[in-house]
C-alpha cells in the first residue's frame, strides 16, 4: 500500500477520506434491513398483523436499500476516479524514470520487463485500488457491526458460524501459502511473453526475409506453453474456492434452519414467533458476515500479486541513474573540440573491456572518421561522448571541459546525432525532422526543409500526397530503410549543433545518394566538428583524420593514403570493398 500512498495527491487523500466516510453510511444502511426483515417476518406470524405495519415496514426497508443504494454508488463513482488517479501518477512516475535511464540501466532491467512495469504491474496495482479499496474499509466495519448484532442470537447458532469461519480461514491460509511463491514466477514468465512478442513484431521484415516462421513459431510456442501451464496451474488452485465458500455458506444456512425447527419445536407457540423472526434475521447477518469474509478474502488473495508489483515498481522508481547531471554551469566556447585521453570501457554485464587506452582529439571543423570490423568498438566510443555510458577509466571532453561536469541537457544540446538504427515517431516527417531542443531555437518549417534537402530527403518527402505533413508510423515502418536513414540525418542537421556524430549513418543510401549526401554535408557542416562511423571505405577516404579500430583499441590512425601504407586492417577492409586498392 506504501506505493499507492506515496502516488496520491492532496485531492485524492480528500477523495479517500469520503469514500471511507460512504462506505460507513452504505454499511450502516445495508445492515439495517436484515433488523426490519426480521421485524416484518414477526408481523407476519403475528395474530395482531395490520396492512398498515407491514406497508410501514416495507416501506422503511425500501428506504434502507435506496439510500445504500445512493451511497454505493457515490463511493463507486470517487473510487474509479481515485484508481484511475493513482495509476496516471504511477505511470508518469515510472515513465520519467526509464527516461532518465542510461543504457547501462535499461540492459539490466531489459526492455521487456521494462514493458511489462509500465503495464501489467501498473495495471494490478490500478485492479487492487478499483476492486479491493472498498472490501479493505467496508469489511471490517461490517464485521464489528454484525458480530454486535449476533453476540445476543442463540449460542448454537454462533458455535456454527464460528466453525464455518474457522474452516473458511484454514482454507485461505492453505491457498495462501500454495500461491503466493508462484506470483515472482508469473511476472517472469510474463516478462519474457513481453520481450518474445516485442522482438518477433521489431524483427518481422527479417522473420519474413529469412523464412523463419517455423523456428519463431516454435520459439513463441515454448514460452506461450509455459504461461498456459502456469495459468493453468494457479486455477487449479484458487478454483477450489468459490464452490467450497458456497458449500460452507449453503451448509451453515441449513443447520440454521433445522437447528431452529428442533428450537421452535420446544417453545411456546408465543415464543415461536419470536424464533422465526430471530432466525430469519440471523440468517441475512451471516450472509452478509460471509460476504464481508469472502471479501477479505479476495483482497488476502490479491496481496501477493500486488507487493511483487509494488517490488517491481519500486525497483524502477527506486534505482538510482548511473549517469547524472553536472555542476557546470557556465557556457564554455563553442569550439566543438572533443578529446579522449586514455578512456576505457566494460559493458556492465562484461568483464573484458569493450575499449582500452582510446585516446584522440578532433578539432572544431575537423572530420575524424572511424573504421573497423564488427565488434571492434566504434560505436562504443560515440555513446560515451554522449554520455549513454560513462567511461570506466579515462576522460572524455567536449569544449575542453569533462562530460561528467556538463548537465546532461546542455551536452546533449551541442551534438547532433544520428544513431545505427534509425528510429523515427509516430506523428508528422516535418514533426520528425524539427523533433528534439538544441536549447536556442524551435525548427521552422524553413529550416527544417533546408535540412531535408542537405538529408537528400526532400525529394521522396513532396512526393508523398502531404508532403512534409504526410503521417509517420511509429518506428517509421512506412519508409524504406534508406529513407529513414536520410530522415535521421536531416533531424541530426536540423538542430544545428556544432558536433555531429554519425553512426554508421549511411549504410542504407546508394553509393550516388551517399556521394550526393557527402557533398551537401561538407558544406553545411564546415566550421562544425564532424565524428562518423562508416563500414564503407568511400564513405571516410576524404576525412582530416581516420581512426582504424580493432579488438577495442586504435591500431591505426591517419588520412586514407597513410593508412593504405602503414595499417594492414585498414589496407585490407579498403582492397575487400576496392580491389583497385591494390595497386596503391
Amino acid at each position: 500500500m506504501k506505493l499507492i500512498i506515496r502516488c496520491m495527491k492532496q485531492k485524492d487523500r480528500v477523495i479517500s477520506a469520503f469514500i471511507v466516510l460512504f462506505v460507513i453510511v452504505e454499511v450502516l444502511l445495508e445492515t439495517k434491513i436484515p433488523v426490519v426483515m426480521g421485524d416484518i417476518s414477526a408481523l407476519l406470524q403475528s395474530k395482531t398483523m395490520s396492512f398498515e405495519d407491514v406497508r410501514s415496514k416495507g416501506l422503511e426497508m425500501i428506504t434502507y436499500a435506496l439510500f445504500s443504494f445512493v451511497a454505493s454508488s457515490v463511493v463507486c463513482f470517487l473510487l474509479i476516479d481515485l484508481a484511475c488517479r493513482v495509476s496516471h501518477v504511477l505511470r508518469v512516475k515510472v515513465f520519467e524514470k526509464i527516461l532518465g535511464f542510461s543504457l547501462s540501466e535499461i540492459s539490466s532491467f531489459g526492455t521487456g520487463t521494462l514493458i511489462s512495469r509500465c503495464n501489467n504491474d501498473i495495471d494490478t496495482v490500478q485492479g487492487f485500488v478499483t476492486q479491493n479499496f472498498i472490501n479493505i474499509v467496508r469489511a471490517p466495519i461490517l464485521f464489528i457491526i454484525v458480530f454486535y448484532r449476533l453476540s445476543s442470537s442463540n449460542g448454537v447458532w454462533i458455535a456454527m458460524s464460528l466453525f464455518a469461519v474457522a474452516i473458511m480461514i484454514t482454507l485461505v491460509f492453505f491457498m495462501f501459502i500454495s500461491i503466493a511463491p508462484l506470483v515472482k514466477i508469473g511476472s517472469i514468465i510474463g516478462d519474457r511473453m513481453v520481450s518474445a512478442i516485442h522482438e518477433h513484431i521489431y524483427g518481422i521484415r527479417l522473420i519474413h526475409l529469412g523464412n523463419k516462421f517455423s523456428s519463431q513459431e516454435k520459439s513463441y510456442n515454448k514460452i506461450n506453453k509455459e504461461s498456459a501451464d502456469f495459468s493453468i496451474k494457479v486455477k487449479r488452485i484458487t478454483s477450489f474456492f468459490s464452490p467450497f465458500t458456497g458449500m460452507i455458506i449453503y451448509g451453515l444456512t441449513l443447520a440454521v434452519y433445522i437447528s431452529g425447527a428442533f428450537i421452535m419445536q420446544h417453545h411456546e407457540l408465543s415464543d415461536q414467533t419470536a424464533d422465526f423472526a430471530a432466525m430469519v434475521s440471523y440468517v441475512s447477518f451471516i450472509t452478509f458476515l460471509f460476504n464481508a469474509l469472502v471479501n477479505i478474502i479476495l483482497v488476502v488473495m490479491t496481496i501477493p500479486s500486488l507487493l511483487n508489483a509494488q517490488r517491481r515498481l519500486i525497483e524502477v522508481l527506486d534505482q538510482e541513474n548511473s549517469i547524472v547531471d553536472g555542476s557546470f554551469e557556465g557556457i564554455p566556447d563553442s569550439e566543438g573540440s572533443v578529446e579522449f585521453r586514455n578512456v576505457s570501457f566494460t559493458y556492465p554485464s562484461s568483464r573484458a573491456d569493450a575499449i582500452s587506452d582510446i585516446s584522440f582529439k578532433v578539432k572544431k571543423g575537423q572530420t575524424v572518421a572511424i573504421i573497423g570490423g564488427t565488434g571492434s568498438g566504434k560505436t562504443t566510443v560515440l555513446n560515451l561522448i554522449l554520455r549513454l555510458y560513462e567511461a570506466t577509466k579515462g576522460e572524455i571532453l567536449v569544449d575542453g571541459i569533462p562530460v561528467k561536469d556538463y548537465k546532461l541537457k546542455d551536452l546533449r544540446n551541442r551534438i547532433g546525432y544520428v544513431p545505427q538504427q534509425n528510429y523515427l515517431f509516430s506523428g508528422t516527417i516535418a514533426e520528425n525532422i524539427g523533433y528534439g531542443e538544441n536549447g536556442r531555437f524551435k525548427a521552422t518549417i524553413e529550416e527544417i526543409v533546408k535540412a531535408a534537402q542537405v538529408g537528400q530527403a526532400d525529394a521522396f518527402i513532396r512526393a508523398k500526397e502531404k508532403g512534409y505533413y504526410e503521417g509517420v508510423q511509429a518506428g517509421g515502418t512506412n519508409f524504406s530503410g534508406g529513407q529513414r536513414q536520410r530522415l535521421t540525418i536531416s533531424r541530426a542537421l536540423c538542430r544545428d549543433p556544432e558536433i555531429y556524430v554519425f553512426d554508421d549513418s549511411f549504410s542504407a543510401l546508394d553509393f550516388e545518394t551517399d556521394a550526393k549526401l557527402r557533398k551537401a554535408l561538407k558544406k553545411t557542416t564546415a566550421g562544425a566538428t564532424v565524428i562518423m562511423v562508416s563500414q564503407r571505405i568511400a564513405s571516410v577516404r576524404d576525412a582530416d583524420l581516420i581512426l582504424v579500430m580493432d579488438n577495442g583499441r586504435i591500431v591505426g590512425s591517419g588520412t586514407h593514403e597513410q593508412l593504405l601504407e602503414g595499417c594492414s586492417v585498414y589496407k585490407e577492409i579498403a582492397i575487400s570493398q576496392n580491389p583497385k586498392e591494390k595497386a596503391v
